[in-house]
């Protein structure tokens, strides 16, 4: 396997007290009618996304808003992908009472810059790059979304 494709590790990152490790392949999920009844608003581990992943690889899932743990029957570890705008925004519509909309939709590994453990994570610049910037605008907290991150630590 290329080493940069090997799933590495890295930190105390944790979901239900599993280490997880970024995923490495794009992975396309069918939503259908049936996830989409069973679905729970505002519960990563039983929304209509993870209605589907469990579905179709008897898997375990928890999806949040930016962000979605899939852990592999037989693995030890979760596989920590990215949510895109589009699967974004079905979560927020769909935990504010609208409607989730049937069909296909892709999960991506996360990019070099947001991988954990990653250069930018750790502090660490080259001697070239300039100082981040400070942020000026305040977080936004989305109201009627679900809330709060995978565990931390142990």
């Amino acid at each position: 396997m290329n080493q940069s494709k090997e799933k590495k590790i890295v930190g105390k990152f944790k979901v239900n007290g599993k280490q997880v490790v970024d995923a490495t392949e794009v992975v396309v999920i069918s939503i259908n009618d049936r996830d989409i009844k069973k679905a729970k608003k505002k519960d990563p581990g039983c929304c209509v996304i993870a209605s589907a992943i469990k579905r179709t690889f008897k898997a375990e899932a928890r999806v949040h808003v930016s962000r979605i743990f899939i852990q592999k029957p037989g693995s030890d570890t979760y596989e920590r992908y990215v949510v895109s705008p589009r699967i974004r925004d079905e979560i927020t519509a769909f935990d504010r009472g609208g409607e989730f909309f049937t069909g296909e939709y892709t999960l991506h590994p996360p990019p070099d810059r947001l991988r954990l453990g990653g250069a930018d994570r750790m502090g660490k610049r080259k001697k070239k790059d300039k100082p981040a910037k400070k942020r000026i605008a305040p977080r936004v907290i989305m109201a009627g979304v679900r809330t709060g991150p995978a565990q931390w630590g142990p």
